[in-house]
């Protein structure tokens, strides 16, 4: 479970990250405060991920 969330965490910080550089060069409709809510949640559920994956290594 912690790869998928590492995975699709990665999909979301590399996404918003690129949306939001097309975003100063080209107007998309999508504001800056979504790609920031959604990279907020990227960075939250890739720290989840590592977190849960030092408590694992931990018990062993």
């Amino acid at each position: 479970m912690e790869k998928f969330v590492r995975l699709i965490a990665i999909i979301l910080l590399l996404s918003t990250t690129t949306l939001f550089v097309i975003k100063i060069i080209v107007n998309i409709p999508i504001s800056h405060r979504q790609l920031l809510i959604i990279f907020i949640v990227g960075i939250i559920s890739f720290f989840w991920a590592n977190w849960r994956e030092g408590r694992k290594e931990k018990k062993k």
